[in-house]
């Protein structure tokens, strides 16, 4: 089926049906233009815009489909997403040449760089040896650490990169979880994007069609233009993953049966996307590229802390919900759920939670649901966000003065070189 042909049949059930059947959902392409609104009988006073609110409510369902209905200019995801970007101590520092080449990798995804940024700077622990993933640094390394935090200050000043960017220092060691907990503090979108500071993304995908894919769920009142179906009910999309090493050409279902200790794990079936709009990135490495009209979410088993998509009540009410609780003192003692801790990593615990979950269930959709957990796959095999080691990364400048080969180009400066 050639892709124009698939966009018109897309357009055809919508149109005719109201909904999709069988195991795809469709978003009308192109978005229908909104009916225009009667001119109103008494001017009102224009209300000015609201300021950072602190734990922002979460829209109802009818403004939420409101706001999707009336995202048709070219920064539609300034106001729905938020990118967060965690960082902290890398043996790096105070060279900003890694995160700010991870913020201009933004610019491959169109209407992401204008998206409002918090850059959450984790905090510290002084040690006598150098442990980066657990925060423990040296005294002599604190003051690098310091500067590059005032460098990314000053990024925010003057690189375009940085547009719509804050950033929160934190006094003591948070660790990646409670870094984007205190990030959620400050986050008034609806979907957030959560990046860690060694993840560039090397290949576009259709931001657009990404955030209208959480919408599959008619519950939303969304059922006229998206509808989510399977033989075991209709699944809730709640976090999207893009591609990496660990998850590109099925990568992960051979890494989940590998760990399923001889048990034989089911994967239902994916779920089709039918695109918006074709990709145009206006980038040398985008441009021109004939984007697929349809693209798969496949569920997945495991949560990832790599660059994902995911509602911000997800985090609040569903991720840090047993830490919320037991914080206030009401979780129960035998909980299931897993508590966040200070300096964990969410995949390092409700990943295998989920993990554990699907190879103990009878069937993967009721263990899956609550997670929601799903993959951008797009059908080519390769990569959107490729991992650049930050905890041994140097800049070329950095390896030199410490007497490291220099020759040739490195793989993050070829990556880094396709961002800008």
């Amino acid at each position: 089926m050639g892709l124009s042909e698939a966009q018109r049949q897309c357009e055809r059930i919508n149109r005719e049906h109201g909904r999709s059947r069988g195991n795809r959902f469709c978003v009308r392409t192109p978005w229908p233009e909104p009916e225009p609104e009667p001119e109103p009988e008494e001017s009102e006073p224009e209300q000015a815009p609201k300021l950072e609110q602190e734990h922002a409510s979460e829209p109802e369902p009818e403004q939420e489909a409101l706001e999707l209905e009336s995202t048709l200019s070219p920064s539609f995801a300034a106001q729905l997403l938020t990118v967060i970007v965690t960082t902290s101590p890398t043996t790096s520092n105070p060279c900003t040449r890694l995160t700010a080449a991870v913020m201009r990798s933004l610019g491959l995804v169109e209407g992401l760089l204008v998206c409002p940024k918090v850059i959450v700077c984790d905090g510290y622990v002084c040690a006598a040896k150098c442990n980066y993933k657990k925060g423990r640094i040296t005294d002599g390394d604190v003051e690098a650490y310091q500067q590059y935090v005032q460098n990314l200050r000053g990024l925010i000043e003057t690189d375009t990169a940085f547009v719509n960017a804050k950033l929160i220092q934190l006094e003591k060691r948070h660790g990646f979880a409670f870094a984007v907990r205190r990030a959620l503090d400050v986050v008034t979108t609806r979907f957030v994007m959560v990046v860690q500071h060694d993840r560039l993304i090397t290949r576009p995908f259709d931001l657009r069609s990404v955030l209208h894919a959480f919408d599959a769920d008619p519950s939303r009142g969304r059922s006229d233009q998206i509808d989510m179906c399977t033989r075991h009910g209709r699944p809730s999309v709640k976090y999207i993953a893009f591609q990496t090493r660990q998850t590109v050409g099925g990568a992960h279902q051979a890494r989940v049966r590998s760990r399923a200790n001889g048990r034989h794990v089911v994967f239902p079936p994916p779920l089709t996307v039918s695109l918006t709009a074709p990709q145009g990135t206006g980038t040398e490495a985008g441009a021109g590229q004939r984007q697929p009209a349809v693209v798969l979410l496949e569920p997945l088993a495991f949560w990832y802390d790599s660059t994902h998509c995911c509602e911000a009540a997800h985090y609040r009410e569903f991720i840090f919900q047993e830490t919320l609780r037991r914080e206030e003192g009401l979780a129960d003692d035998d909980s299931t759920r897993t508590r966040l801790r200070l300096g964990d990593f969410v995949e390092d615990t409700v990943g295998h939670q989920l993990l554990d979950a699907v190879k103990a269930a009878r069937g993967f959709e009721e263990a899956h649901e609550p997670y929601g957990t799903y993959l951008w796959n797009d059908g080519v095999d390769e990569v959107h966000v490729r991992h650049i080691d930050g905890r041994k990364y140097l800049s070329p400048e950095q390896r030199e003065e410490r007497g490291y080969s220099t020759h040739g180009q490195t793989k993050f400066e070829q990556y880094a070189s396709a961002a800008n």
